[in-house]
């Protein structure tokens, strides 16, 4: 029985909904800034905007209330429950979510591939790659980065610069600490952003003065800004440290957006009471009921006792002046008038996004905030969106009437083109099921186009929608959907591709699935082929054809190994596999399967570089392998290996304590007639014709035991450790 109805606590419910309704956050008008300061945000959405810091703060607390009281309640109907579980209360749970949870000319985009290219101002420099990204003039945050003549790299927790005017000769000419855990970097003109971890008992007492750590979020993304017009000489410019974690950032130009997800904090609230005594007998119910209408009265007033302060991520700003002084400025990341909260108890935690210029790194700009869960975040040259978990509480569903949603997830948009020094909220909409990762997405035209799998769970097993959605007015709404695509199977691999789709789902064999997405609002499923295995990412070489890689596969279900494939799409209702190259058995696998920025596909070399790594097996003597495959492509005669660039016998410096085992390949980048590939242990430079090593160039190594996965989908972070998973924009 729910005894919610029955308790007094439900007037305090209706109270606070009634107080908010008439006083709190509004919708539907523009609102202003404290002291008559207008904003430079406009009202849309489903979210609704708050004006001020006392009515977030009532909402806040109204959630809080909501959930304690109603964990209450399930606690005492299941006769079981955890005594300040931060999972289980309000303001419980401060982990990391990426702990569970994919360059450097933003006009680039060097070929067909999606590459972006280095420096913004790297026309006279070297022919080179760049970062794997996803859409054309979007660059995307990665562990090395190039403009054709330096190669900047995070390994080791150290940033290095090495001066690669000369391949053959290629030196390091310096190298900075960086603070915590590095994750990722952006590299324009002669700033470096450089994106770390760090957990709060690790904080300076500086740097959020009067706070105890344990007040703090559990961990805190540290922005870096490094001046590097002097090669030989790195300065830091600024540290701003924020709370919450790492999700995802994009870069057009010198205009960087960064989603920052912070938990809500711990009250420490009791939401369990034992109903045993001390003699083993049970409580009598009446008297169970007035123990848990007193404990929830308490935690009510630790409720409405809280400050704002007690939500609210808040930020520390540091700023190194030129003539060596220091400036510190701290606050909420996103001032209370700049924060959407959503119209019902879901979303829990802030979503924040922090908007820096690198043409101006050195001030605060006006951010964002959303009342959401993390999740996957896609960017394209106009808008940035945020497919966000759909936070599912069965108490909480009780509490409210409503039929679970188990498997939705919510969008937000916001706008990145209109101002580079703000993000704007636009509107919010809702589908049926979950995208893999961020390639599951792509906007075109102003529709956004997503690929979800749902019914994991379901006795039926899964299936598979392709929804397309548009702003209209303050919501986005679905005006297009094509359901069901091979029921029984779930989504591995998705792509868009201007009006082209493809989606790779799996069950027994893989099939590939081409989709007619020239009118937005009747998606059409054109062609479909099946081959064994399944491809986990999908890389358009040009109009017609487009590489693969996952896992081979026996046809009847089993999978193993390396699998890169080539499909011809000339016919589009016929697609054809032109091409596969099958790479040892359950023993071989590659980050570029979950990680597609460690996929190099570099098309004025019809190059193609994949990390692979062998686990040895002492009962058939084989050994352990880890070593960067290198092929030229042709859509005549497939793959052809020109050579192998072996890291599995390579150590890292002096120093560093590399694990047992070959190291792991990171990254390949091409400059000039070389290719360099970045390993745990070293960074090797080899000549593409003759193929043949150059130089080994033994790099720092630091072992991370919470680097699985690290920060953001795509993300192997820059001080080593395991390789990430797809899934989520954060990781598994």
């Amino acid at each position: 029985m729910n005894r919610f109805s029955n308790t007094p606590s439900i007037h305090v419910f209706i109270f606070l909904l009634s107080f908010l309704i008439l006083f709190g956050c509004q919708s539907g008008s523009n609102g202003t800034k404290a002291a008559g300061t207008p904003s430079p945000y406009k009202t849309t959405g489903d979210l609704v905007r708050c004006q001020d810091c006392d009515e977030l703060l009532n909402w806040i607390q109204l959630m809080a209330i909501i959930k304690m009281e109603s964990e209450c309640d399930e606690n005492e109907k299941m006769g079981g429950g955890i005594v300040g579980d931060d999972d289980a209360v309000p303001g419980g749970g401060t982990a990391s979510d990426d702990d569970y949870a994919a360059d450097d000319d933003a006009s680039a985009g060097d070929d067909a591939s999606g590459e972006s290219g280095g420096n913004a101002n790297d026309d006279d420099n070297q022919d080179h790659s760049g970062t794997n990204v996803q859409e054309e003039g979007v660059d995307e945050a990665d562990i090395i980065k190039t403009d054709g003549n330096y190669l900047y790299v995070l390994t080791g927790g150290q940033f290095i610069i090495y001066d690669a005017q000369n391949p053959p000769e290629t030196n390091e000419i310096s190298r900075l600490a960086v603070e915590g855990t590095p994750l990722e970097m952006f590299i324009y003109q002669d700033k470096v952003l450089i994106f770390s971890k760090i957990y709060n008992d690790n904080l300076q007492e500086y740097l959020f003065p009067g706070i105890s750590p344990d007040k703090l979020s559990w961990e805190i993304l540290k922005f870096t800004i490094v001046d590097i017009s002097n090669k030989l000489l790195p300065q830091v410019q600024r540290e701003l440290y924020a709370e919450g974690s790492y999700q995802s950032s994009r870069r057009i130009d010198a205009s960087t957006r960064t989603l920052v997800y912070a938990m809500p904090k711990d009250l420490g609230l009791q939401t369990y009471i034992d109903p045993w005594d001390n003699m083993g007998q049970p409580i009598p119910q009446d008297e169970l009921d007035q123990m848990y209408e007193q404990l929830k009265a308490e935690n009510r007033q630790k409720i409405l006792s809280t400050t704002i302060e007690d939500w609210v991520p808040l930020y520390a700003d540091v700023l190194h002046m030129p003539d060596g002084t220091i400036q510190q400025n701290n606050g909420f990341l996103a001032e209370c008038f700049n924060t959407f909260r959503t119209s019902d108890p879901r979303g829990w935690g802030f979503v924040s996004v922090i908007t820096i210029l690198l043409d101006d790194p050195t001030t605060k700009q006006a951010d964002i905030a959303i009342t959401a869960e993390g999740g996957i975040v896609y960017g394209s040259t106009q808008s940035i969106y945020l497919a966000s978990n759909q936070e599912y509480d069965y108490s909480w569903d009780t509490m409210t009437g409503r039929e679970p949603d188990v498997e939705h997830v919510n969008i937000h948009k916001f706008d990145i083109s209109t101002d580079p020094r703000v993000a704007i909220y636009m509107g919010s909409g809702t589908v049926e099921g979950y995208p893999v990762n961020k390639y599951s997405m792509s906007e075109k035209d102003g529709f956004l186009r997503i690929a979800v799998s749902v019914g994991w769970w379901g006795m039926s097993g899964p299936t598979n929608h392709i929804f397309v959605l548009q702003q209209s007015g303050d919501k986005l709404a679905v005006v297009g959907e094509l359901r069901d695509i091979k029921k029984g199977e779930q989504l591995y691999a998705a792509r868009f591709d201007g009006n082209r789709g493809y989606l790779v789902t799996f069950h027994q064999t893989d099939p590939l699935f081409t989709l007619d997405l020239s009118d937005p609002f009747h998606p059409q499923l054109v062609g479909e082929l099946e081959v064994p295995g399944y491809s986990t990412y999908l890389h358009p070489i040009d109009e017609n054809h487009v590489i693969a890689i996952g896992l081979s596969g026996d046809g009847m279900g089993t999978t193993y190994g390396v699998s890169l494939s080539i499909f011809d799409l000339s016919d589009f209702a016929n697609p054809q596999l032109l091409h596969r190259l099958d790479i040892g058995g359950w023993e071989t696998s590659s980050p570029a399967q979950n990680d597609p920025k460690a996929f190099l596909y570099y098309a004025q070399k019809n190059l193609l570089a994949v990390p692979i790594y062998t686990l040895g097996d002492e009962w058939s003597g084989t050994i352990s392998q880890s070593y960067m495959g290198v092929w030229k492509i042709a859509v005549e005669s497939g793959f052809n290996e020109i050579g192998k660039v072996d890291h599995t016998n390579l150590t890292p410096e002096e120093g560093s304590d590399l694990l047992t085992g070959p190291p792991y390949v990171y990254r390949g980048v091409v400059i000039g007639d070389y290719i360099f590939t970045l390993s745990e242990a070293a960074l090797v430079i080899t000549s593409l014709d003759p193929f043949q090593d150059a130089e080994e160039i033994p790099v720092p190594y630091k072992y991370y035991a919470d680097e699985y996965p690290g920060g953001d989908d795509d993300v192997t972070p820059g001080g080593g450790g395991a390789q990430s998973e797809p899934g989520s924009d954060q990781g598994t």
